[in-house]
């Protein structure tokens, strides 16, 4: 605009409002991590409980179990589909973080410059 400290505080509040924004996705991405997390763990300790009675009781009791549990019960954290959701939500995740940044400072660009053009 020409005004040094008038750009400046325009500056400083875009920069705020990023900030803020960045928190709040932050905020919400360590919710869910936190989540998953807890999710993967009992999920662990289920899946070692159902190992550790099919070795005690040396039954064909992991067969009677696949057929009534859903695959999401069943799966080990480690097996190819589990890592594949995991990188494919990773992806989802930076991907959706990288867009809403990149709609922030293309709304801020338009803003600015239709300011700019305004007092022109």
């Amino acid at each position: 605009t020409g005004d040094v400290m008038c750009d400046m505080e325009q500056q400083l509040k875009a920069n705020s409002v990023r900030i803020r924004i960045l928190q709040q996705e932050n905020f919400t991405l360590s919710n869910s991590l936190a989540r998953l997390r807890d999710r993967e763990e009992k999920q662990r300790s289920s899946d070692f409980g159902i190992v550790e009675m099919d070795r005690s009781s040396q039954a064909p009791v992991m067969e009677h179990l696949d057929s009534s549990s859903t695959p999401s019960t069943t799966s080990t954290p480690s097996s190819p589909s589990s890592i594949l959701h995991h990188q494919t939500l990773c992806l989802s995740l930076q991907q959706d973080v990288e867009e809403r940044y990149m709609n922030i400072r293309k709304a801020a660009r338009i803003r600015s410059a239709a300011t700019r053009h305004r007092r022109k």
